[in-house]
């Protein structure tokens, strides 16, 4: 069963010293900082991954695997960095982490006028681009709200009369949610997959965003290792039995991805 603190929790954070993704983290790297140096290594088939604006920040090798160095600035003319204000834009993907203390190996590193980060990234999905403010509004406007804002809340979920398994999925109605942590999410809030999103009633939304805090604080506590730690509710939990109530976990296919969930606590 799980323990008491984890139903109940708000999933406040306790961070590990020197690696966590979340903002405000690392008190040096605090507010706006400047760009001094972007170097990065990365074989060349990820170097279209590696943007500036339109230009492409690649590799200085060619059709090897082997690890090169490069400075974003240098590849890029510098009259375009100087006169705009960039910003960094990443995502983790699946196994993407920032470091503040230098690991072994990393992807790429930041360094600013307030200290520099490393981004790990194993299975190398992950996308770092440098953007100016137009284009980075471009990219963001379209997302939902984010779960770890202030004022979070779930009032685009009456527009939508999907699933709301699959609705939790659409980034436009709420951002950042992925498979794992919509099962999660939908198990610690007591409400079935399949139920319409626009069905819920205002304590089940309530309900609902606060299990997706919780289960984004959580996962964050756990660190850049976290599917080798991380102790799922119902993820990948088939004919086990429920962490709540005892009955076994179900598994069904929505919108082609495995949900997970217990048909006694969820209705």
């Amino acid at each position: 069963m799980a323990d008491a603190s984890d139903l109940k929790s708000e999933g406040g954070l306790n961070l590990r010293v020197g690696s966590n993704p979340a903002s405000g983290t690392n008190p040096a790297m605090r507010g706006s900082s400047k760009f001094q140096n972007t170097k990065y290594r990365c074989p060349s088939y990820l170097k279209s991954k590696f943007k500036c604006g339109n230009c492409v920040v690649g590799c200085a090798g060619h059709g090897s695997d082997r690890s090169t160095c490069a400075t974003a600035k240098s590849l890029c003319r510098d009259d375009w960095l100087d006169r705009r204000s960039i910003t960094c834009l990443g995502h983790l993907r699946m196994t993407g982490w920032f470091e503040f203390e230098r690991p072994a190996n990393h992807r790429l590193a930041i360094t600013t006028d307030r200290g520099t980060v490393y981004f790990q990234d194993p299975r190398r999905f992950g996308v770092i681009q440098m953007l100016t403010a137009r284009e980075k509004d471009q990219r963001l406007t379209s997302l939902g709200p984010e779960p770890l804002a202030r004022g979070f809340n779930l009032n685009g979920l009456q527009n939508t009369s999907r699933a709301i398994k699959l609705a939790l999925l659409d980034q436009q109605l709420v951002a950042g949610i992925g498979n794992i942590y919509a099962s999660e999410s939908l198990w610690r809030a007591r409400i079935h997959p399949r139920k319409r999103a626009n069905r819920l009633r205002a304590g089940e939304r309530e309900a609902l965003r606060k299990g997706i805090i919780v289960a984004f604080r959580k996962a964050i506590n756990y660190g850049p290792r976290i599917f080798a730690i991380q102790r799922f509710a119902v993820y990948e939990r088939e004919n086990k039995p429920c962490r709540r109530c005892g009955t076994r976990i179900r598994r069904i296919v929505q919108g082609q991805r495995s949900t997970y969930f217990c048909s006694q606590c969820q209705r």
